[in-house]
Formats: structure tokens, C-alpha cells, sequence
């Protein structure tokens, strides 16, 4: 039921809104069946100009009037070809399945990068205090906040504060149940992975011994 003086929303049908959500998660999905690593709609791709085309079709055929597109220059992007992640203590190698690079990441040597780990919890400015984490690779555990893509790393500033101090890279573990994929931004430009939850408690594992 709808409030007194709203029932013009009545005709809205989120079953056939879902439709066209659809059709726009569909192109992700065809990113990823491509073979991007980092898939999805990301800014200046291909499949970002196949989003567009989408809207620009739908608002002309609703009859939008001055329906066009402005484009602008991007800055130069960065785009990974491969990665992989291994953890070693106590005589244990893992090697982690669900990580992926940030957005915007810093792409590593040929050789790759070899740190020792600070763990930094949330990341704010306590969980940093007494942490030597220059040259390191900072870990952090997040948990999802109420947003499309939030996160609380990301409210409370902890992945620029790992770049701020001097991390050499930053590995982040966004809490969501299972071993999702979960991409995150990189801040200036830090090489930044992240992994899922299940991944992250053998990660953590292996913090013990």
C-alpha cells in the first residue's frame, strides 16, 4: 500500500526494472567470460562504451530529447595480465585462489614482490600505532558497510594510511561470507590485492606459526 498523494509510484514494476539491470550486468559478465582479469565495466573499456550504448538506445527509445554522449580524456591506465599470491610460515607455502588486483594497482617487478607482513586490523590510526610498516606488506580485515562498494577500510582511511607510511604493498580482506572476489581501489596508486573471507582465515592461519 501505498502513503496518501504517492500512488503515481504504483506503476512502477521492479520485476521489469530488474530487466535492464540485467542487461548491464550482463556485459560484466561478458568481460569476464572474455578473459579480463579485471572484469567488469571498467572506465575507457570496451564494455564500458557497450553500457553506454545500452542507456543511450533505452532514454531514445522513451523518448528523451537531446540524448547524447561527452566524452573526455582518460589518464593513462594501468591493466594486469597475471598475478598470483603465496604466503610462507613454519615451513608452509599457500598459495591463494581468490585474490585480485586493486583498481589502479601499481604493477609489481618482473620478479614480483617479497615482504615480510605488519597485520593492521581495520586500519585505523590505532591499529597502525606502534607498526613498522614501511617496506612491508600492510594486511588488512574489513568489514562491508551500508553502500554499493563501502567498505570500512575505505570510510576510515585505512588503505591511504598504509600509503601514507610507506607500505609496499597492501593485501585487504573485505568480511563477505565465503571466498567472493571483491575489488577494491588502489590509493595512490599502491600495489594492492584483495581476497576473500575463506582465504583470509588461512592467511591468518598461517600468522600463527
Amino acid at each position: 500500500p501505498l502513503p496518501a498523494g504517492q500512488e503515481k509510484y504504483g506503476k512502477l514494476d521492479g520485476a521489469r526494472m530488474k530487466t535492464f539491470v540485467n542487461e548491464i550486468t550482463a556485459v560484466s559478465r561478458k568481460s569476464r567470460d572474455d578473459g579480463e582479469l579485471l572484469w567488469g565495466r571498467q572506465a575507457g573499456t570496451k564494455y564500458d562504451d557497450m553500457v553506454e550504448g545500452i542507456v543511450e538506445a533505452r532514454f531514445k527509445e522513451w523518448g528523451l530529447s537531446n540524448v547524447r554522449r561527452q566524452y573526455f580524456d582518460l589518464e593513462p591506465q594501468w591493466f594486469p595480465t597475471a598475478w598470483a599470491f603465496r604466503a610462507s610460515a613454519g615451513g608452509q607455502t599457500v598459495t591463494f585462489k581468490s585474490i585480485q588486483a586493486g583498481r589502479n594497482s601499481r604493477p609489481t617487478p618482473a620478479g614480483g614482490l617479497d615482504l615480510d607482513v605488519v597485520w593492521v586490523g581495520a586500519g585505523t590510526e590505532a591499529d597502525f600505532t606502534g607498526r613498522d610498516v614501511k617496506g612491508k606488506l600492510v594486511v588488512l580485515q574489513s568489514f562491508p558497510m551500508p553502500s554499493v562498494v563501502g567498505h570500512q577500510s575505505g570510510y576510515n582511511g585505512g588503505l591511504q594510511r598504509a600509503a601514507q607510511k610507506g607500505a609496499a604493498a597492501v593485501l585487504i580482506n573485505v568480511a563477505i561470507p565465503g571466498n567472493l572476489l571483491t575489488a577494491v581501489g588502489a590509493p595512490n596508486g599502491l600495489t594492492t590485492f584483495s581476497f576473500g573471507t575463506q582465504d583470509m582465515a588461512a592467511f591468518q592461519e598461517l600468522l600463527k606459526t
